[in-house]
């Protein structure tokens, strides 16, 4: 999975909960209304990997009601 960011905490991304959000890089679609238009072209990549997530979501259960993933396209 190519990480195009990471939030470690969120209010809005996911409807009353707590969340983290990570963002992937990279896009089949070319959506007008896209809000990540950065990520489109898969050239954007965060310096971070998959391991220091599940660290940090490991350290952080109990706090953090859930994870969401988006993009870019979370499929490809």
């Amino acid at each position: 999975m190519k990480i195009g960011g990471f939030l470690k905490q969120s209010f809005v991304d996911f409807p009353a909960t707590i969340s983290a959000v990570i963002f992937t890089s990279g896009c089949n679609i070319n959506c007008w209304y896209c809000h990540n238009r950065e990520l489109i072209d898969g050239t954007k990549e965060e310096d971070i990997s998959l391991d220091y997530i599940y660290d940090f979501l490991e350290k952080r259960k109990g706090f953090l009601d859930g994870v969401v993933i988006s993009g870019g396209e979370p499929t490809l």
